[in-house]
């Protein structure tokens, strides 16, 4: 290996669809907000992924609609791995409603992967402020999507849920949106 001397280092902050900036100085970082991940150059030009960490994405969700699939988050270009995620619903018990049966959340994949059932999200379940919660490893393909399913029809009353998931990109520029 050739030693190189680090030395002016620039540390550099851009959004995963943004053009790395080449001729740089030696052992430069540039942190990809958006994504998490941190890379380094030791050339001045090529970049290379060095941490990447786990991210945190929310959403809401009110369970106050149609009996239908809804999308809740999107992968990016390259693929990414779930390794956790929470469903609370606020102070607003479900458990007594009249037309919802359950909820579920899933992935689109083409082999959908479950993190809620809807066993698990049995209207029983749904009471005030509970949190329905999943801890794993599923990998979300590229562009696939994570929906939540209403089944039996809506809620009696607006139930603005919130959805948290973790995940790690497998690919440097795998990021939910």
């Amino acid at each position: 290996m050739t030693i190189i001397r680090e030395t002016s280092i620039a540390r550099f902050t851009a959004l995963a669809a943004d053009v790395k900036p080449v001729d740089v100085p030696a052992g430069s970082y540039l942190w990809e907000s958006d994504t998490n991940i941190l890379y380094k150059t030791q050339d001045g030009t090529n970049w290379t992924a060095t941490n990447i960490k786990s991210t945190l994405k929310s959403t809401t969700i009110n369970l106050q609609q149609a009996a239908d699939d809804y999308d809740l988050f999107t992968g990016t270009a390259q693929d990414v791995l779930i390794t956790k995620l929470v469903f609370a619903l606020p102070a607003v018990n479900v458990a007594d409603d009249s037309a919802i049966t359950s909820i579920s959340i899933q992935t689109n994949n083409s082999t959908p992967q479950t993190f809620i059932s809807s066993t698990s999200g049995a209207k029983a379940n749904l009471t005030a402020s509970a949190q329905l919660a999943w801890t794993g490893a599923i990998i979300l393909a590229a562009t696939k999507k994570i929906q939540l399913t209403i089944n039996g029809g809506t809620a009696d009353a607006s139930t603005l849920c919130k959805v948290t998931v973790e995940y790690i990109p497998i690919t440097a520029g795998g990021y939910l949106s």
